[in-house]
């Protein structure tokens, strides 16, 4: 007997429950820290410029974790001529689907073309190595010029 009362392998046996428990709650709560983040999108160098002269844009976005090494393997990069349209996955600019890729940087605009006086809205979400997907980011815009 334990000197609480209760039979040794008993008490053997809860705490080894105990410690797999507390293992399991830690994995799970290192794992949805460690998803990557989308924000801080960019267009051309700025965060949604109007005027710009280009009309294949270059699009950026930052990835934030907390977790050390987490990294982009892939992403999709959703716009429409209307914000609205993206709150419900629709998108009539473009829907690259997703590119397997870890580019984050100046990606250029493949969607349909842009013409003068375009507003355009857009997001992007990313994949990480175990191939789980971000969330959208927020919506971000540019506008071309004349």
């Amino acid at each position: 007997m334990h000197p609480g009362g209760v039979p040794v392998r008993l008490f053997q046996r809860m705490i080894r429950w105990l410690w797999l428990f507390v293992m399991g709650v830690s994995v799970l709560a290192a794992s949805s820290h460690a998803m990557l983040r989308v924000d801080d999108l960019r267009c051309e160098h700025e965060g949604d410029p109007r005027g710009i002269g280009e009309t294949q844009p270059r699009l950026s976005w930052k990835l934030r974790s907390d977790a050390p090494g987490a990294m982009q393997t892939a992403f999709a990069i959703r716009a429409a001529s209307v914000p609205g349209m993206l709150e419900h996955g629709a998108a009539d600019l473009w829907d690259s689907g997703k590119i397997a890729s870890d580019a984050s940087v100046l990606v250029p605009w493949a969607g349909r073309p842009l013409a003068s006086r375009d507003e355009v809205f857009w997001q992007v979400r990313v994949w990480d190595r175990e191939d789980q997907p971000s969330a959208w980011s927020e919506v971000a815009s540019f506008e071309l010029g004349l």
